[in-house]
């Protein structure tokens, strides 16, 4: 089955695309509770996803 996904989708196990998954849903949720409670400060800049090995 990883031969027809390819070689970059090869070294990226479904585990680990599952934990990226969650850190970027994680990132994005402190980021949500930051916004919603910074009083008059400035926003907090945007979690950027963790890279993934099939992006390009």
């Amino acid at each position: 089955m990883t031969a027809d996904l390819g070689e970059d989708r090869a070294a990226w196990s479904t585990q680990t695309e599952l934990l990226a998954q969650v850190r970027d849903l994680i990132a994005q949720a402190n980021w949500l509770f930051a916004s919603a409670h910074r009083g008059r400060g400035p926003e907090p800049p945007r979690p950027e996803p963790l890279p993934r090995p099939f992006d390009d």
